[in-house]
């Protein structure tokens, strides 16, 4: 049984958390959730059912490990947990100003950025993944499967995603989602390399 992690049980966090038990993507004995708050965090495992705990805790009983906290806090957490962010886990990042390739220097887990947009609470939204070079078909299946959606390859684009993309075009895997399937179209659209 795979077991995931939420740090960060902030805005985008509680709502990642919300929508996978909502949904029955990660059964409610699968999530574990933590925040520097433990109160909040409490909070939220009461109200949804799931587990709180510590950082520490939350990063070892975790397979898939969601770090939802602000940039400026996410080398802190990647370091207090470093040790037990091994190769066998997958970290998915949601902070926008924190790059992949930052995330594979700081840590030996395998790596990978979800950008949700607000819509994505109400299953409405987009979610941009981008896989990290070391990231396996399995993980590709785990991410989406967490966030319970379709897929469509494609990369490049412009804004924070776009920038996200080409600063790892060669190496990196891009996936669309929205949960209600596959959109037409292609993240390379609007983008002329460089």
């Amino acid at each position: 049984m795979t077991s995931y992690g939420i740090i960060g049980t902030g805005h985008l966090g509680s709502m990642l958390a919300e929508e996978f038990v909502r949904r029955g993507a990660i059964s409610r004995e699968e999530l574990w959730v933590s925040n520097r708050s433990q109160e909040k965090a409490q909070r939220l495992a009461r109200k949804l059912g799931v587990r709180a705990a510590d950082n520490l805790k939350v990063a070892e009983r975790s397979d898939v490990l969601f770090l939802c906290v602000r940039p400026v806090d996410l080398k802190g957490v990647i370091a207090e947990t470093s040790e037990l962010l091994t190769p066998e886990k997958l970290i998915v990042s949601v902070a926008v100003d924190f790059s992949l390739r930052q995330l594979e220097n700081l840590c030996r887990a395998r790596a990978a950025r979800a950008i949700p947009s607000v819509a994505s609470g109400k299953g409405l939204g987009v979610t941009l993944l981008v896989l990290g070079s070391d990231a396996s078909e399995d993980d590709r299946s785990l991410a989406l499967s967490a966030l319970r959606v379709h897929w469509l390859a494609g990369g490049g684009g412009r804004g924070a995603a776009g920038g996200a993309i080409r600063s790892h075009q060669q190496r990196a895997r891009v996936y669309l989602c929205h949960p209600q399937g596959v959109r037409p179209g292609s993240l390379y659209a609007g983008w002329k390399g460089g």
